[in-house]
């Protein structure tokens, strides 16, 4: 009868104690919870498992407080594994966050050498069909391959040229990307692909150029046409996980989903802009400039 007096007590005095202000978990309690006579018992089992073979006599109070406390404590270290387990993760693939755009998207980031950046295509504004062009109206316009809204989903959006830069032509501007990021410069995409290997000769030329690059910055294997890119061992290595979204052409039709990466940069290349491309059949990366009519992916950098 004893035992079952204590367990009550035991489960009940933290009730009491919080409506009589006890400073539970203080080093200094401000008040005490006065428990009449003393409870013996041998061996003490709190079911909590916490509270074991406890002296007799016992403070009833004192019992409770150290439970209390003791279950606070177990609680906080399992918290803090499972914090340290998933920043482990986090920081074993490099990625480092996310960031969202003016409509709530969200998008991971990852950090590559001295850069952080998106690890998802932009898929920020409304989308316009693909027989009409963007214009300057204050409102960000996307296209979505084949105008059907889930690609933009998976792939993300494209972009013209000018409406990605929000109709200003200054390298590494903002534009289209959230606050604190912007669009790379042609020379912050060289700066990425050095990091991963290229030598400044062969980020400085055009054509494909490099060795694996191409398929470390590839990613989402299921979404690419099997080819060298997937099927080589650096595949989706860097965290940057381009994906195949194709391209809007001028014209006003899509192409090559699945087998091209197609990411603009804020530098102009005479009338066109510099662009990267990845290619399903190779590993490497392909620079050139291309007309900005044209609807590519985007990715950004933060500042």
């Amino acid at each position: 009868m004893k035992k079952h007096l204590f367990f009550l007590l035991v489960l009940l005095c933290p009730l009491f104690a919080f409506g009589q202000n006890v400073g539970i978990g203080l080093l200094s309690p401000s008040a005490k919870l006065e428990v009449e006579g003393e409870i013996k018992a041998d061996s003490l089992d709190v079911q909590s498992g916490l509270i074991k073979n406890v002296a007799d006599p016992i403070n009833a109070q004192d019992a409770a407080t150290k439970a209390y406390v003791d279950v606070l404590e177990a609680q906080a270290s399992v918290m803090e594994a499972q914090v340290s387990v998933m920043n482990t993760i986090l920081l074993d693939a490099g990625y480092n966050g996310t960031v969202s755009d003016t409509e709530g998207n969200v998008y991971l980031t990852i950090k590559i050498g001295s850069q952080i950046w998106m690890a998802e295509n932009l898929n920020v504004g409304t989308m316009i069909n693909g027989s009409s062009s963007m214009i300057d109206n204050g409102t960000i316009e996307k296209y979505c391959y084949d105008d059907i809204t889930a690609n933009c989903d998976i792939y993300g959006g494209l972009y013209q040229w000018n409406e990605m830069m929000q109709y200003t032509t200054t390298e590494s501007i903002q534009g289209i990307c959230p606050t604190g990021w912007h669009l790379p410069s042609d020379d912050e995409i060289k700066t990425l692909e050095m990091t991963l290997g290229m030598t400044q000769a062969e980020a400085d030329m055009t054509g494909y150029r490099g060795t694996d690059q191409g398929s470390q910055l590839g990613g989402n294997e299921p979404l690419w046409t099997d080819g060298s890119l997937d099927e080589n061992a650096t595949f989706g290595s860097s965290g940057f996980t381009g994906l195949p979204g194709g391209y809007r052409h001028p014209s006003g039709s899509f192409a090559n989903q699945s087998y091209y990466a197609y990411y603009w940069s804020s530098s102009e290349s005479g009338g066109s802009a510099w662009n990267r491309d990845l290619y399903y059949l190779i590993p490497k990366v392909l620079r050139l400039g291309s007309p900005k009519s044209y609807g590519f992916s985007v990715r950004c950098v933060q500042d």
